[in-house]
């Protein structure tokens, strides 16, 4: 008898077990940063901290943005690092940033053209701060020059102390892009000796490609991996393989198992690829970029996955994945959807975050969430020079629930929207919004999942102050309601449609397509209730 209870209690311990791991939060590639490129990222302080090309930052009066997170998932945009002006070196092609924190400053290494001897060339320029965040100064620009175009600038410190400087001779100005190391001084403003060749593009799945690029050196069990990526960047086939070394000046023997991370039915291009180590030390992630496309584009988004170290020394990549992962090991994850009103003087980032460039304020009538638009447009994220924006969002592991929300119009331009969302990334979302089109005041229930695009529109809506929408599931089905008073019952909206996320984030969101102005609307509260 005390044998079969013994089972019993085993059993229901086994389901307790496969149902809190069923519970734990997820997250899901692409994150939500796009529009960049050639990520790289930094720890410091128990924060991480982004760096990438960027649709913004990569043409004239360019430079580089920075995006912040405390657990490699989900990121919050804090500006301009670096910035380019009249004065600077570098004109255009800002490219492929990564940051070395040395003796309390911090180094930003980037690839830009720039002038010399009258022709424009790219060389690889070197950037100071104080500050991760930045703002960082020109230190040297170019810091060296060999008398031929150079990129993707990689700096790795040894555990001896010696530095090295991993970067690619361009195409632009040789017949390939070839990956080279050179040493640099203590101070990093001198090379010392000449470059050493390291790579070409020789392997099969490089398709006789004119790339090797991007490198990036992980030492693990006293070998050196260098990381590339090879063909076009705008191509579906772009890459990552890696290769060997018992020294940090070569000679590397690629791996025969290349490419260890390439394109899926699912999964685009790939590539330029940073590698961060978990803070409890028991995980690496690869850190790359993959194409909004599946055709292909120079249109690239943030993706992380995991990179295991195998007992016979060869790399492994779980990825690149499009399904819910596990978070980083040793990091703190989100807090799960709860109500919020507004009351306090921040906004509480362990349960709220924000995707994209953001226009918020709490402190300006307390109570309330004010948030003016930015020129943003999600449905046409790909066709139009706008990126997603102005999306506050809660994870939320339940599948029966209920969001609230009150909306005070303050002040608004021709279609600028604001309401409920649901959202997942770009290509995934649900939103309940109020809008206006030519004079008339809307509302609409939008849901897109790829190529599958919903949109239910009611029209005459009254011109109103105040507007209160809803939106509920059944695990199911979204089902949207709304009003314009307290006391009012809840209107259903006409239409449902389906409850197809696998990651479930919740929010408030108010942006414009079109309109400059800036419109404000303050949200009074956040409200979220399980459904039984």
């Amino acid at each position: 008898m005390k044998k079969f209870w013994l089972l019993i209690i085993i059993f229901l311990l086994g389901v307790i077990l496969v149902f809190s791991e069923d519970k734990e939060l997820r997250y899901k590639n692409p994150l939500n940063v796009y529009k960049v490129a050639d990520p790289f990222v930094l720890f410091y302080k128990g924060k991480y901290y982004l760096y990438a090309t960027s649709e913004r930052g990569a043409g004239p009066q360019g430079g580089f943005e920075v995006w912040e997170s405390n657990n490699l998932v989900d990121w919050i945009y804090r500006g301009w690092a670096y910035e380019s002006n009249e004065n600077s070196w570098g004109k255009d092609s800002f490219w492929a940033p990564e940051v070395l924190y040395k003796n309390g400053k911090f180094y930003l290494f980037y690839s830009a053209r720039g002038y010399i001897k009258g022709k424009k060339t790219l060389r690889i320029c070197l950037a100071i701060s104080n500050s991760p965040l930045g703002p960082f100064k020109d230190l040297k620009a170019p810091l060296f020059d060999f008398g031929y175009a150079v990129i993707d600038a990689h700096p790795f410190i040894d555990d001896d102390g010696k530095i090295y400087l991993y970067f690619s001779r361009d195409v632009s100005e040789n017949p390939t892009s070839d990956i080279y190391v050179v040493r640099l001084s203590e101070d990093l403003l001198n090379t010392i000796g000449e470059p050493i060749f390291l790579t070409s593009p020789t392997q099969l799945w490089e398709r006789n490609s004119k790339w090797n690029e991007g490198p990036f050196v992980v030492k693990y069990n006293k070998k050196y991996y260098l990381f590339y990526s090879a063909n076009f960047f705008a191509s579906p086939e772009y890459s990552v393989g890696y290769a060997v070394s018992n020294s940090p000046l070569g000679p590397f023997i690629k791996a025969l198992e290349n490419p260890i991370l390439s394109r899926t039915e699912y999964v685009s291009g790939p590539g330029h690829n940073s590698v961060i180590k978990t803070p409890d030390g028991k995980e690496y992630f690869i850190i790359y970029h993959t194409q909004m496309k599946k055709e292909g584009t120079h249109l690239r988004q943030l993706a992380i996955d995991r990179l295991i170290f195998t007992p016979d020394g060869k790399l492994k990549v779980i990825g690149p994945t499009n399904t819910p992962q596990p978070f980083p090991s040793g990091v703190p994850k989100p807090q799960r959807a709860s109500s919020d009103d507004f009351s306090s003087e921040n906004l509480d980032f362990s349960k709220w975050n924000i995707t994209g460039q953001f226009d918020y304020s709490l402190l300006e009538r307390k109570g309330f969430l004010r948030i003016r638009t930015i020129m943003s447009d999600i449905s046409s994220i790909i066709s139009s020079p706008l990126d997603v924006s102005n999306i506050f969002t809660q994870y939320t592991l339940d599948r029966k629930f209920e969001i609230f929300t009150k909306i005070e119009v303050i002040s608004e331009e021709e279609q600028d929207r604001s309401g409920l969302i649901v959202f997942d990334n770009y290509n995934h979302y649900l939103e309940f919004i109020r809008t206006k089109k030519k004079g008339k005041v809307l509302l609409e229930l939008v849901r897109k999942n790829n190529e599958e695009y919903e949109k239910f529109t009611l029209e005459n809506i009254p011109n109103k102050k105040l507007y209160y929408l809803r939106l509920r599931t059944d695990g199911e089905k979204w089902f949207a309601y709304y009003k314009f008073n307290e006391k009012e019952n809840w209107i259903p909206f006409e239409k449902q449609v389906k409850n197809d996320f696998d990651i479930t984030k919740i929010g408030i969101t108010a942006y414009s397509p079109y309109s400059i102005g800036g419109s404000v609307f303050d949200f009074d509260y956040f409200r979220y209730l399980e459904l039984k």
